[in-house]
């Protein structure tokens, strides 16, 4: 897997999930969104995880979230004349209904099972040769090369950059947010791996980069790069899983009453990637 080049740090904060718990009157549909939330959690089928999340997000009603359909776009990674595809990513896009949009609070949402190790292994396999002969010396060589790329911390793999970005560029070309403003980039991360947590990443990404990402000759001195953060999100209470996933991607904005509901501690994470040092004036 060709990873998109970025030379962003993530300030790698990990906010706490103190989504409002909103109680759901329906008690069928109550009991839907506990099973949805369970089946995402612990689903041994990898490509069933899609499913369960859409179900999270659009069968929670009333719900500001839709779907956008595979056949009306295409994410990939533009830097220049380049344009790296994603769809082996299989990122599945939502975004807030039309009718519903604020102005300065749209994001784009996307879905990703991560699998960016198992991504870069299969490409870093080296075919067998003539007569299935193997070439031990070069895999080895291959071998050094995914653990040099594969972060020790899944969570703060330098690609989930790249789709946040990717979103964002997709945001732009499907004229889903003013071409001048900011760009909300929400990225929901699943790993099979991890029974307990959800991880919300969020990226507010100014115009001015995206810009700079279509014309690399462009500066970079008229904006500042933004911070990447995530939000972990317990699957648990699977009762209120589709309420609290929701707030995070959507944004508090789109859900009333807000009320009260339970905070983690803010603690920092460890930054991947890198960040240009800029002056503050």
């Amino acid at each position: 897997m060709k990873e998109p080049p970025t030379n962003q740090r993530t300030s790698g904060r990990v906010e706490s999930d103190d989504a409002p718990e909103s109680v759901v009157v329906d008690t069928a549909q109550a009991e839907q969104m506990t099973k949805s939330a369970l089946k995402l959690a612990r689903e041994k089928l990898a490509d069933m995880k899609r499913f369960w999340v859409a179900e999270l997000l659009l069968g929670n009603k009333p719900t500001p979230i839709t779907f956008i359909h595979e056949s009306d776009y295409r994410i990939n990674f533009d830097y220049g004349h380049y344009r790296v595809p994603l769809w082996n990513s299989k990122i599945q896009i939502y975004c807030v209904k039309e009718e519903l949009r604020i102005p300065d609070a749209n994001p784009i949402i996307g879905y990703y099972r991560y699998n960016a190790d198992k991504e870069r292994q299969q490409k870093l396999e080296v075919p067998p040769g003539p007569k299935g002969i193997t070439n031990d010396p070069f895999q080895r060589i291959c071998d050094i090369r995914y653990r040099q790329a594969t972060p020790a911390d899944w969570r703060h793999d330098p690609y989930l950059v790249g789709l946040l970005l990717s979103l964002a560029q997709l945001q732009d070309r499907m004229a889903l947010a003013p071409p001048e403003g900011t760009f909300l980039a929400r990225l929901l991360v699943t790993n099979m791996t991890d029974l307990t947590n959800a991880y919300v990443y969020k990226a507010d990404i100014p115009h001015q980069l995206l810009d700079s990402l279509d014309v690399p000759t462009r500066t970079i001195e008229d904006f500042v790069f933004p911070s990447i953060d995530y939000v972990v999100v317990p699957f648990e209470p699977y009762s209120t899983f589709a309420d609290r996933v929701r707030v995070q991607l959507a944004g508090a904005e789109y859900f009333s009453p807000p009320g009260p509901g339970p905070s983690d501690q803010v603690s920092p994470s460890e930054p991947h990637g890198e960040k240009r040092k800029r002056d503050q004036e």
